[in-house]
């Protein structure tokens, strides 16, 4: 395997591990995920640049290339719902484009066809790169202010930047039964008042 596709392998092999990153929580994860995908962007650039300067385009590198992209986007955009950031109905707009292009693919493989991506595809790789990017130091800037988590409506989840556990928002109803004044709790605190003599969860 030449060293294009070596970069590009370990592109696929940085998405879970930015996924992973994102979701457990440790000092400065935020921080550390975003600079594994920083890693892993630079990556994509490198692995092109290599294999046309030295003439070392495969079809295997073809065919990597743009599924190492999506890996990695794809990885960003669910840790991005994970964490309340990103809404449902916007993630799967972009998985439904996604499997519809690497389908296309597929098919154009079985006959021996390698569809490589073009200037709108890595056009629209770049755009996604940077809008994640963004994202991570906004909320990596807004971690350093609110090291409690991200802001949630009465009702949602919260995940925080460090804590014990789940937490959730639970609002003071007001005199026409409105959730009004969202409080964390955190729902390991709870669980622990409801433990029996023999220390059963209730």
């Amino acid at each position: 395997m030449n060293l294009p596709n070596k970069l590009t392998v370990a592109r696929i092999l940085l998405a879970p591990l930015f996924l992973l990153l994102m979701m457990v929580d440790f000092p400065f994860h935020y921080l550390t995920a975003g600079l594994v995908f920083g890693a892993a962007a630079l990556t994509d650039m490198f692995d092109g640049k290599i294999a046309r300067k030295r003439g070392l385009i495969t079809n295997l590198g073809k065919f990597l290339d743009p599924l190492a992209d999506k890996m990695l986007t794809t990885a960003a955009f669910l840790g991005f719902m994970a964490i309340g950031r990103l809404d449902v109905w916007a993630l799967m707009l972009i998985l439904t484009r996604e499997f519809m292009v690497t389908s296309v693919r597929l098919l154009a493989a079985k006959d021996g066809t390698v569809i490589a991506a073009g200037f709108s595809g890595k056009a629209k790789t770049v755009a996604q790169f940077v809008s994640i990017l963004y994202m991570l130091a906004a909320g990596i800037f807004h971690l350093a202010a609110h090291p409690a988590g991200f802001p949630r409506a009465a009702g949602q989840p919260v995940y925080p930047a460090a804590g014990r556990g789940l937490r959730a928002d639970v609002g003071v109803g007001g005199a026409d039964g409105d959730l009004r004044d969202p409080v964390c709790v955190d729902l390991s605190e709870v669980s622990d008042g409801l433990k029996g003599p023999a220390g059963e969860i209730l």
